[in-house]
């Protein structure tokens, strides 16, 4: 599995909860949709790069990619947040 940096500079709490959120949600997606997520957000590489990489087809890759943004994007809409009072 790739692995994703665990921890970022917190260098304030909205950024650390956004981070948290988005940790947590990655370790719930199937196995290859997380690698190619990885691969495009943290690694910046193009589809044809990750299927050569993987050795799959690009529409393989980017039906993955698809997959994995549609369920983050869900699953980041339900995450509940700690109310902040001001």
């Amino acid at each position: 599995m790739l692995a994703v940096k665990e921890s970022v500079p917190v260098d304030n709490p909205l950024r650390q909860l956004c981070w948290e959120a988005i940790t947590h949600t990655l370790g719930q997606l199937p196995s290859d949709q997380r690698r190619v997520f990885v691969l495009s957000h943290y690694y910046s590489r193009s589809a044809s790069d990750i299927a050569r990489q993987l050795s799959l087809p690009v529409s393989e890759v980017e039906r993955l990619l698809a997959s994995a943004n549609l369920r983050l994007l869900e699953s980041l809409k339900s995450f509940s947040a700690p109310a902040f009072s001001l």
